[in-house]
């Protein structure tokens, strides 16, 4: 194992956080952690004894009441994350900024990226539109996503920071998935980026552990019974890596898929699935939390997906 990230949830509305971090440390490795929560000096002060030197910060915006209609926080939340930058700052932190764009913070990102830029420690700014969430109404995505225009522009915006401050900030942005890379393309195209694609982590060479011991493969799937390999309260780490499931899953095979998915006819279906993967993620946004053994929405033989997960 070569390293532990902690991701959301909020690690700091965990009651055993400091021994988390303590356990992980004392046993070689150095926790990647990310917060939204504004974090008190005391619990700076701590985080800085235990020996954590970097630190992600979620923040969207510093503007009150944006901040307020995102995340229905109270009006001294803005306050208390600048704060909390500022502090980290002076401690010595190295500091990791994530904003997601939404259809009420778009306006205001200069703003924000000044005030970042003013920290002597910010080492990296990571700009996004928000996506589409499993977990909500489809037309809830409609309702917060950023326009495609809004997110263009910010996107220009960000690339013309991005080379001014190379030599002080890593500045970036990423995130947005058009409509017509996915059902326009013709169909050489699709095939194109399809082979060009990412390869997946997921079951390849990372896992995540659930707050409940329950083990997946992506931290965007959740609790979603197909990905579950395995449970902590019951096996080690390894033996979850080997289980049953996680092998099952490594070499699916056709048997496995249903008769309405078009990878049930793919003669590529092996090659496909064993080397680069699919976006398993993807594949539930475009099909739904039951067909998770449809293609990948990018492949070329791919039905039409069923839901508009994208701009």
């Amino acid at each position: 194992m070569r390293s532990f990230d902690i991701t959301g949830g909020e690690l700091f509305l965990y009651k055993h956080w400091e021994e988390l971090l303590a356990r992980l440390l004392d046993n070689g490795f150095n926790p990647y952690i990310s917060t939204k929560c504004p974090i008190e000096p005391k619990t700076i002060k701590r985080l800085k004894e235990l020996g954590i030197k970097r630190i992600q910060v979620s923040i969207d915006s510093i503007i009150k009441d944006e901040l307020m209609k995102i995340l229905n926080v109270n009006e001294d939340y803005s306050d208390r994350l600048i704060a909390t930058i500022k502090n980290l700052d002076e401690n010595g932190f190295e500091i990791y900024t994530n904003t997601q764009l939404t259809s009420i913070n778009t306006d205001h990102v200069g703003t924000l990226i000044d005030f970042l830029l003013n920290s002597e420690n910010i080492k990296r700014i990571n700009i996004g539109a928000a996506g589409f969430s499993l977990y909500k109404d489809e037309n809830n995505f409609r309702r917060y996503q950023a326009t495609l225009e809004d997110i263009k522009r910010i996107e220009s915006y960000v690339n013309e920071l991005k080379e001014k401050y190379q030599d002080k900030v890593s500045i970036n942005f990423s995130g947005y998935v058009e409509k017509a890379k996915i059902l326009n393309a013709d169909k050489e195209e699709k095939k194109k980026n399809f082979q060009e694609r990412s390869s997946c982590s997921g079951n390849f060479y990372a896992l995540f552990i659930l707050p409940d011991g329950k083990v997946t493969i992506c931290e965007e799937l959740y609790w979603h019974p197909a990905f579950i390999i395995g449970d902590l309260k019951k096996q080690s780490i390894m033996e979850t890596w080997n289980s049953t499931r996680a092998l099952e899953l490594y070499n699916i095979s056709k048997d496995m898929v249903k008769e309405e998915s078009s990878c049930k006819t793919c003669d590529e279906f092996d090659q496909c699935h064993k080397y680069k993967g699919v976006c398993w993620k993807e594949i539930l946004y475009a099909y739904g939390y039951e067909n998770w053994d449809y293609p990948d929405p990018k492949c070329p033989r791919a039905q039409k997906p069923f839901r508009e997960y994208y701009l």
